[in-house]
């Protein structure tokens, strides 16, 4: 591109990423469309990538919040029983600590419907009136939250003291939610093909001569094949021509396929902006 005026112009462009990825965009655009008398304010408009992606991070977060309080609640039940658990339990006179490891599973009536021995005892008889204990004891009902609940519970006898204590596994993994927000929200590395969107959209770039400064902001948004699915002018120059070179450069420019792992469709808002000052020479591009 070479401007044939006396003045030397600096044609610059710069690219502002943005803005959020989201598969399911479509979706919810023709949802929003086959309802629209249910939100005439927003007839027929597609959520935003930005909203998309605000609501699915709240959607994890609060998936996350739901299971670990239904761990805390896990807790608070497996607390409860302790205290009756001990009363309960008939340990046989012996000599020496004796230490029982049990697993069992209820469900949500309280019912045992797993049993499993982790470690037994050297006595006979101390294990016996273990399993006579989770045999006949009454355990509750759990909490509405918890459909089963999962104890480890550990025996322990002296022959004087009896001792139990209860634990429930974590049904809250961080690594788990870690690995829904990389799914969600890949970490791709856009670097590489940004600058090679900019230099494609430089080569059908013709700006109009003028002799003031110009800013034209577009925003677009590119399908998974680097295909053109939206384009709108979002912030004007004020020159109808330059706009117009602007929005040509876009339609003329054709992209590469998003890169690998990242979720379409994706937008982008680009901004040309270009001065005219005195001095003489061939155009400079300068990219930001």
């Amino acid at each position: 591109m070479k401007p044939t005026t006396s003045k030397k112009t600096a044609f610059t462009l710069f690219l502002s990423m943005a803005l959020a990825l989201s598969m399911s965009t479509s979706t919810i655009a023709q949802t929003n469309t086959k309802n629209s008398d249910a939100n005439p304010q927003k007839n027929g408009l597609a959520a935003t990538p930005e909203e998309i992606r605000r609501f699915e991070e709240e959607k994890i977060k609060r998936e996350e919040q739901k299971v670990q309080q239904r761990d805390g609640i896990a807790r608070g039940y497996a607390s409860t029983l302790r205290p009756r658990l001990e009363k309960a339990w008939s340990s046989p006179q012996h000599t020496g600590l004796l230490v029982s490891k049990r697993k069992i599973v209820l469900d949500q009536t309280g019912k045992v419907i797993e049993k499993k021995s982790i470690q037994e005892s050297a006595s006979k008889k101390e294990e016996e009136s273990i399993d006579t204990l989770l045999g006949s004891f009454p355990f509750v009902r759990l909490p509405v939250e918890l459909e089963k609940i999962e104890l480890n519970l550990s025996f322990m006898s002296d022959g004087n003291m009896n001792m139990v204590e209860i634990s429930t596994p974590s049904l809250w993994d961080p690594e788990n939610f870690v690995r829904k927000r990389k799914a969600a929200f890949p970490d791709v590395d856009f670097g590489p093909y940004m600058a090679d969107l900019q230099r494609r959209i430089k080569r059908a770039w013709f700006p109009p001569k003028g002799e003031e400064m110009k800013r034209v902001v577009v925003v677009f948004r590119l399908g998974a094949q680097g295909e053109l699915l939206d384009l709108r002018l979002d912030h004007s120059s004020g020159s109808p021509t330059a706009d117009e070179a602007a929005m040509n450069a876009m339609r003329q420019s054709k992209f590469r396929p998003l890169p690998e792992g990242s979720k379409a469709p994706i937008d982008i808002q680009f901004t040309f902006d270009y001065s005219v000052y005195s001095g003489g020479g061939r155009g400079v591009f300068r990219q930001f």
